[in-house]
């Protein structure tokens, strides 16, 4: 790293420390939530200059700070990337869906899990018609 992007990064570092340990000598009670500015100002560090390195510049928990650097990249805590939306034609998929009459097989599963651990298998046969989005949908919504 350059002497000046050094400076910057350093720069950086203490605006948001300072602000942090104020509010440490400000707060009212132990134990008090840190405010989402100064959590999100800390994110944007440890997603420039790497979690380990700001949770120790920043006197903040490691912990803490890698999942929520982690949501805000849209990742899970096994580094799996979350898509918004994936729209999935099942035609295209798995081809013409024979009927089970002829084959007498399933022609496709869809898995889906929640990071609350609750899972769900559909299995698609024949030319059966339903809103799988739809059932998906709920599914995470975590409703039944």
């Amino acid at each position: 790293m350059a002497g000046e992007d050094c400076v910057a990064v350093l720069a950086d570092v203490e605006g948001i420390r300072r602000r942090i340990y104020g509010w440490r000598e400000t707060k009212e009670r132990r134990g008090a939530a840190m405010p989402e500015g100064l959590w999100s100002a800390a994110v944007g560090l440890a997603q420039r200059y790497g979690v380990y390195r700001m949770a120790r510049a920043l006197g903040v928990d490691y912990g803490a700070l890698k999942e929520r650097a982690e949501r805000a990249a849209g990742r899970d805590g096994d580094g799996t990337t979350f898509a918004g939306f994936v729209e999935v034609d099942v035609g295209e998929l798995v081809g013409p869906v024979a009927t089970p009459e002829r084959h007498g097989r399933v022609e496709a599963v869809v898995e889906l899990s929640r990071p609350d651990g609750a899972r769900m298998v559909v299995r698609l046969t024949g030319e059966a018609q339903f809103d799988v989005v739809g059932l998906a949908a709920g599914f995470w919504r975590g409703g039944p």
